[in-house]
């Protein structure tokens, strides 16, 4: 079977998997002005940073976590090192197979030469023509993607680190050519009515604050792990979605429960504090280091994590906090009242989302061979041989590699050769890779149930 045929089918039956229903159903949630329907497809279409941008399983386990029940799935459909305009006839071949609801387009990072900065005259009038090439292909996308009845939103690309220290800061290319990329991806958004989501100002003020911080890798084009983090809470805030989990008020002295977000039953007053059952409708998002760090200087937890439990009536002085026999910390009666953030503690449903988020990441390296494949497959095909036919494919594979390595550098042609060298070993193995990715949704979509937990507040030095 042909690879994008069968990753089609595998994707239908990942959205029948528990029951769902092959299209979707009717509205049932938001993630802010995205609608969530129940085996909804999003497409993250782009280069390099869809591909194998880290922010896509960060975007896709938050996405499950907030939204736990609905079965929508993310769906990787970025190609390392493609450009707009080389992805047109791609895209429009994917999303006649897969059957994807809204589609997130990221371009950039490959739409303007690298080799042209530092920036000379001649230099700006191409990055002037590759501009006009990157909105007329962004144009094409969109046109494809909303004949198949897909709803759009665009992305500006993420910045190029230029501002850390060290070699090949090839400055300008980041502040005037993907500058650039972000003006032309507003513009058309604005013109075709579309949502606009802006990675490249956000994330550019942030590398020119922090130089030293590590946010990209050292190639400068991807983000690390926290750049990543950073890059998917912008797309969650200006997607409108709430920080909200959760904010529930328990009153010791008249027994009453406001609030929303979670339920609470069974409140039994002691001599020594207060315990009742919790279970919130939705869990947090996990508080990795990387986070920690990083919430330090972009508001990681008021912006996506805040689960607030008040508890009042109790007497002055220091209380444990525990969920079950697990201790959460310790307060004093007025932070109590004040409020905790239960997202941020050590709670079964805190464990459950750090589960979810290692199921992302897992599903995220599987997705890596998947994307290869198709990534090689389309190549073969654009050079005129049949994939399914090994011994064309190879000929037109090693012709290329011939060609090509007269005019690119030796990093860039290894690159290829390992990604030609990665096709043959797993391309064997496609349906397995496939396979594994909807079982690890699967179990990300169990995970993701909120589990009903007792809390306890008992004032310390009692037993």
């Amino acid at each position: 079977m042909k690879i994008l045929a069968m990753f089609a089918a595998a994707l239908t039956a990942l959205s029948l998997l528990g029951d769902e229903p092959a299209e979707p159903a009717e509205v049932t949630a938001k993630i802010g002005k995205f609608e969530i329907r129940a085996g909804e497809y999003i497409g993250g279409v782009g280069d390099d940073g869809t591909h194998a941008g880290m922010h896509l399983p960060f975007l896709r386990a938050f996405v499950v976590l907030r939204h736990p029940g609905e079965r929508s799935a993310i769906v990787n459909m970025g190609v390392n090192g493609s450009s707009a305009s080389s992805s047109i006839v791609r895209i429009t071949k994917e999303l006649d197979l897969v059957p994807c609801h809204r589609v997130l387009v990221a371009f950039g990072i490959n739409e303007v030469e690298g080799s042209l900065f530092p920036l000379k005259d001649a230099g700006k009038r191409l990055v002037e023509r590759d501009l006009a090439e990157y909105e007329q292909s962004l144009r094409k996308i969109v046109a494809e993607a909303k004949k198949r009845g897909a709803e759009v939103a665009l992305m500006s690309p993420v910045p190029f680190d230029e501002y850390a220290p060290g070699d090949n800061r090839q400055e300008g290319r980041n502040a005037i050519a993907l500058a650039g990329c972000a003006e032309v991806a507003e513009k058309v958004a604005k013109e075709e009515k579309l949502m606009f989501i802006d990675i490249h100002g956000p994330i550019s003020k942030l590398l020119a604050g922090n130089p030293n911080l590590g946010l990209f890798m050292d190639d400068r084009i991807h983000p690390g792990v926290k750049g990543s983090l950073a890059v998917m809470r912008e797309i969650v805030v200006q997607c409108g979605e709430s920080p909200e989990i959760a904010d529930v008020t328990v009153d010791t002295l008249s027994g009453e429960v406001t609030g929303s977000g979670a339920s609470v039953a069974g409140m039994q007053k002691t001599e020594d504090g207060v315990s009742f059952s919790y279970r919130p409708e939705s869990l947090p998002f996990p508080v990795t280091n990387s986070y920690k760090v990083l919430d330090k200087i972009v508001p990681m937890t008021d912006s996506l994590n805040l689960e607030k439990l008040h508890i009042l009536g109790l007497e002055e002085g220091e209380y444990e906090l525990l969920a079950g026999n697990t201790l959460l910390g310790k307060f004093t009666s007025r932070q109590l009242e004040a409020g905790v953030n239960l997202a941020l503690l050590d709670t079964p449903n805190a464990r459950r989302a750090m589960q979810v988020l290692e199921l992302a990441i897992e599903q995220h390296r599987v997705a890596q061979k998947i994307r290869r494949c198709v990534q090689v497959y389309s190549i073969v095909q654009q050079l005129g041989a049949k994939p399914e036919d090994d011994d064309a494919a190879e000929k037109v594979i090693k012709t290329w590699l011939g060609g090509f390595r007269r005019t690119a550098s030796q990093e860039s042609y290894e690159a290829h050769l390992r990604m030609f060298d990665e096709y043959r070993e797993w391309s064997p193995d496609f349906a397995k890779y496939v396979k594994k990715s909807n079982e690890i949704y699967a179990e990300m979509w169990k995970l993701a149930v909120p589990q009903e937990y007792v809390i306890v507040a008992r004032r310390c030095g009692k037993f």
